[in-house]
């Protein structure tokens, strides 16, 4: 946990611990521990652009989550999640659906009881949705999104919550843009500015809109 914390002031010091977790658990006999050290440090390499070796610990940790995460659904599902991300920056698309639909397939008839199982379900939908408007087809994309809005909203008051449920009914007004349903883009967008106030991608396509509002009405014929 002390990991996360430092990983954007202390990113190098971050991957030491993530490390040093990872041998630890190893010794311990602890696979969920060596799982959830290896797919962090993955997720630190992923986010600085090197795939390969984000791939790489991927696969020595999945072993390790089949075991430490079979009783685990959420976890399970997170972890192919997680596991999908490289090949999304790579445009990989195949790929990363593959790993998707395995997530999927582990929250089938699952039912989220506590704040961290629901944030794992909507993560799934999240990513679903952003795979499908990868493919260019929005309407499945809104669909994913939808779902992630169900399982998620109740927690939209969480301060720890509101960055991220932000981001998700922002992207439903982005695909409800992208079938030109304005109004409904607009509804969602305003959403994610009331959760939170400082989502700048939702303070700057609402101004956008405002801005073709006010062209629209001069537009109009006096």
């Amino acid at each position: 946990e002390y990991a996360k914390t430092i990983q954007k002031s202390k990113p190098d010091s971050a991957i030491l611990l993530l490390y040093d977790a990872a041998k630890k658990s190893i010794y311990l006999d602890y696979d969920a521990g060596v799982a959830a050290a290896l797919a962090n440090l993955a997720n630190r390499y992923a986010i600085h652009g090197r795939y390969d070796i984000a791939k790489v610990l991927y696969k020595k940790a999945y072993p390790f989550a089949t075991r430490g995460f079979k009783n685990d659904k959420d976890l399970m599902a997170m972890f192919y999640t997680n596991l999908s991300y490289p090949y999304h920056y790579l445009h990989d698309l195949d790929s990363m659906a593959f790993w998707l639909y395995k997530a999927e397939k582990e929250i089938l008839g699952f039912n989220p009881i506590t704040q961290q199982q629901h944030g794992h379900v909507a993560s799934v939908y999240n990513t679903m949705a952003a795979l499908w408007a990868d493919l260019e087809d929005f309407r499945t994309a809104l669909n994913y999104s939808k779902k992630a809005i169900a399982v998620i909203s109740q927690y939209k008051k969480e301060r720890n919550m509101a960055r991220r449920i932000s981001q998700i009914y922002f992207n439903a007004g982005v695909f409800h843009s992208r079938l030109d349903a304005v109004d409904s883009a607009r509804y969602y967008f305003n959403i994610a500015l009331e959760i939170d106030p400082g989502n700048s991608s939702a303070i700057a396509t609402l101004a956008e809109l405002h801005i073709d509002d006010n062209r629209a009405q001069k537009a109009l014929p006096m």
